[in-house]
């Protein structure tokens, strides 16, 4: 997979974004150790198919997971200067409804099941396509990506 390193520097400006406004003296952001991780997915699933409530239950999503070459290329064009506003991105959590049923049939058999959202942002509001961008809509909310594939 041939990937481009100016998206992939794009996508680094990004993700390396720090609110101004925000106190992030406590916030890290880095990597963490993979068996501490594990056990806080762990205990969400614990937590999660604890509950007596059914709709819960069939709920439950333990990942998401994205093909990365479209991630990669989809992160490269919202991130990318003079082509929108995106300064930082937000994982979005969300449960499929009968409206997302509709627009993307593809999906159907994962009506009520937790999902997230990729979303772009500039600071605390969704970030915009610029209006100089004559190649991307000219313009309007930059959509969030999602449609990955959910397990169990």
């Amino acid at each position: 997979m041939d990937l481009d390193l100016e998206a992939l520097k794009n996508v680094l400006r990004v993700l390396s974004y720090s609110d101004p406004k925000k106190d992030t003296s406590k916030q890290i952001d880095k990597v963490v150790d993979p068996t501490l991780a594990q056990s806080c997915i762990d205990d969400y699933e614990i937590l999660y198919k604890s509950s007596a409530n059914s709709t819960i239950l069939r709920a439950f999503t333990s990942s998401v997971s994205f093909s990365s070459p479209d991630l990669v290329t989809w992160l490269g064009e919202v991130c990318k200067p003079g082509a929108t506003d995106t300064n930082n991105l937000r994982i979005c959590f969300g449960i499929y409804n009968i409206r997302m049923m509709s627009a993307y049939p593809e999906i159907s058999q994962h009506l009520n099941r937790l999902t997230v959202f990729i979303w772009p942002y500039n600071d605390n509001k969704k970030a915009s396509y610029l209006k100089e961008d004559k190649v991307v809509r000219g313009g309007g909310e930059v959509p969030p990506y999602n449609i990955g594939s959910l397990y169990p």
